[in-house]
């Protein structure tokens, strides 16, 4: 070895073990120790996360490979509901308009749902999103082009879901359909998922939605379970709830998703602009509901 080399090798020896013995100094110990005893009981476990599974959109469900995974989820680990988006995306071709005349047709959303209730799960219902014959503009989200956009017709939108609220009803009657769950949308305070009009705040045109999607509901079955606001995060809980209250708009239930996060508007920021954190709390929204009358 030349000795310029070996002089240069022993530089950067030296400075590699100056960096390290730097770090140790700087940098704290990131060991934990964490201890369970098993003998100690700490109180009855919450089985909670048994009660719904999120899959990506309802025309999954026709693939044969699709419904034999959630067969064995199912068996596995006990999931009840199921939630998945596009229920009313053009792939599943269920509404359509000739010469401005509406046109239904429930067969693909009858095969999923035949499917998920013989294997003993029931359907957590997300109204959305908006067919193309019925969209207000052209704001579309996954490579599936979903449409955010409200409804150009609220008429027409109150006749769909009446109509496939009945169908369902006609379908696997009254009592099956009691213990489903039935919301509106899916994460409107998200610029992705909703695209208002410009002459409309992202929230007052959800709670229009919301307030014609919960009574289209109700006239079919008093007793069926409507809600939202699925939100990113738990927002807009109070306002909707303040809403329904005076107006005497249904709302059984308030929904949202955690994520675990805090940071942000939603918690979630796939831009890296926002710090994210674990909540500290994340079921604040209750304290919200149980404080209202």
């Amino acid at each position: 070895m030349s000795a310029n080399r070996f002089i240069g090798t022993m530089l950067a020896l030296t400075f590699s073990s100056f960096i390290a013995r730097a770090a140790d100094e700087i940098l704290p110990a990131t060991n934990r120790v964490i201890s369970a005893d098993l003998q100690q009981v700490k109180g009855p476990r919450s089985m909670v996360w048994q009660d719904c599974v999120g899959a990506g959109r309802v025309a999954e469900g026709l693939r044969d490979g699709w419904r034999r995974q959630l067969e064995e989820c199912h068996r596995e680990i006990g999931f009840k509901y199921i939630r998945m988006h596009g229920l009313l995306q053009d792939e599943l071709g269920v509404y359509s308009e000739v010469n401005g005349v509406p046109r239904y047709n429930w067969q693909y959303i009858d095969d999923v749902y035949d499917f998920l209730l013989s294997i003993g799960m029931k359907p957590f219902v997300e109204f959305g999103f908006m067919p193309n014959a019925l969209k207000s503009g052209s704001g579309k989200i996954f490579w599936w082009n979903a449409n955010v956009t409200p409804p150009n017709d609220y008429a027409k939108w109150d006749a769909l879901i009446t109509a496939l609220v009945k169908h369902w009803t006609q379908r696997y009657g009254e009592s099956e359909v009691e213990t489903w769950r039935f919301e509106v949308w899916n994460e409107p305070n998200y610029p992705g998922f909703w695209h208002p009009p410009t002459n409309s705040t992202p929230r007052d045109a959800y709670f229009r939605l919301y307030e014609h999607t919960a009574r289209d509901v109700k006239s079919v079955g008093t007793d069926y379970l409507v809600g939202g606001p699925a939100g990113a995060g738990p927002v807009w809980t109070k306002e909707l709830i303040e809403l329904c209250q005076s107006n005497r708009i249904p709302i059984d239930f308030i929904s949202y998703h955690a994520y675990g996060l805090g940071g942000g508007p939603s918690g979630l920021d796939e831009y890296g602009n926002n710090k994210l954190y674990l909540s500290p709390n994340l079921h604040s929204v209750a304290d919200i509901v149980n404080s209202q009358p």
